[in-house]
């Protein structure tokens, strides 16, 4: 399974580069403010009408299904274009059925198996 994680302080985002790559790519919905700047602003996109993420100049919810498999597709394509302002996207690869969770610290990211802890 394919999981992508960000790898530098800042945490998860993604490029508009990449936003809107899904958009045209695989046909992932938004809805853009169209203010008086050159910046595409998201204020809502979608993959399914379930999934909503919310933010400015990039897509930054933690919400996101990371392992989408047009997520997947789009960093590989992109490479480091897919990266948000302060953001270091990395493609981790676990095996298929592992129950995990994804371990933060300062936007750093790392996959953890999942367990249980106390206290």
């Amino acid at each position: 399974m394919k999981i992508i994680i960000n790898k530098c302080y800042g945490g998860f985002s993604l490029s508009q580069e990449a936003i809107l790559w899904l958009i045209k790519n695989k046909g992932w919905k938004t809805a853009l403010d169209d203010s008086n700047d050159d910046s595409i602003k998201i204020t809502e996109w979608t993959k399914k009408d379930d999934i909503k993420c919310f933010g400015r100049y990039s897509a930054s919810e933690y919400r996101i299904d990371r392992t989408d498999k047009d997520l997947v597709e789009c960093v590989e394509v992109l490479g480091n274009e897919a990266n948000g302002r302060y953001a270091n996207l990395k493609i981790i690869e676990i095996p298929d059925g592992i129950e995990y969770e994804i371990d933060e610290y300062d936007g750093v990211e790392s996959i953890a198996e999942k367990h249980r802890s106390w206290g």
